[in-house]
């Protein structure tokens, strides 16, 4: 796009798309240290997996249990509450 626009383009305006994708460029030039930025965002990732599961197992015992039994009915629908089952 920039050559297509370059003869529309003044001096000071193509200084500054000048500067503007050399500050770009420069965002995007490789560091020093980066070479091991995958292994970290892979260690992160496992740390997070662990973390998330530990927390996971520490609240199981705050989860509701369900009660499954063989029948297609139960899957279908709402179980009537217990007291509507007593005789009275």
């Amino acid at each position: 796009m920039h050559q297509t626009l370059s003869r529309y383009v003044t001096p000071s305006a193509a200084k500054t798309l000048s500067d503007l994708y050399n500050k770009i460029s420069q965002a995007y030039a490789r560091r020093a240290g980066d070479e091991n930025l995958q292994s970290n965002l892979d260690g992160v990732k496992k740390t997070l997996a662990e973390t998330r599961r530990a927390t996971g197992i520490e609240f199981l015992c705050f989860r509701q249990t369900k009660e499954r039994t063989g029948t297609a009915s139960s899957a279908s629908g709402p179980r009537p509450k217990e007291a509507s089952r007593r005789p009275k």
